[in-house]
C-alpha cells in the first residue's frame, strides 16, 4: 500500500467541497459526504491549496508560487456556483 503526505487542506463552505493536495503530485477534491469529487494530477508537487475568489476558484502553492485553477476546470459542473 502506498502512502503520501498531504501537504493542504481547505474547505469551501459555500460550494461544500474539500480540497487537499499531497506530495504525490495531486490535488483532490471531496465532497461534503467525503466522496471523491475529481482528481486533478499535477506535474509538481503541490505546498498548500486555498479556495479563493467569488466563485471558488482553488489556488496551488508550488515552489514558491502561486497558480489559480478555474472552478471551471476543478469543479463538476453540479459542484459550481452561478
Amino acid at each position: 500500500m502506498r502512502v503520501c503526505v498531504c501537504s493542504g487542506l481547505c474547505a469551501c463552505e459555500k460550494l461544500r467541497v474539500f480540497a487537499s493536495c499531497s506530495q504525490d503530485g495531486t490535488v483532490r477534491i471531496w465532497d461534503e459526504e467525503n466522496r471523491l469529487v475529481r482528481t486533478l494530477e499535477l506535474h509538481a508537487e503541490p505546498e498548500c491549496v486555498e479556495f479563493g475568489g467569488e466563485r471558488g476558484e482553488l489556488l496551488v502553492g508550488i515552489r514558491g508560487d502561486l497558480y489559480r485553477i478555474p472552478c471551471s476546470y476543478a469543479l463538476p459542473r453540479h459542484s459550481r456556483l452561478q
